[in-house]
């Protein structure tokens, strides 16, 4: 999952290099990385739980 995930902000980031983003696209860049990162720590946290208990 990992593995994949890094190719995947890599493979991005290749690409918004090759556009050449500004400062702003940056940050919603990183915005978006940290939203998904979080959706999936808590898609975890509820599906261990369920498993759990």
């Amino acid at each position: 999952m990992y593995r994949f995930y890094g190719s995947c902000t890599s493979l991005q980031l290749g690409e918004v290099e090759e556009l050449g983003p500004t400062a702003i696209d940056n940050i919603d860049f990183q915005f978006m990385l940290l939203g998904v990162s979080l959706l999936v720590y808590f898609f975890f946290q509820i599906s261990f739980s369920k498993l759990l208990f």
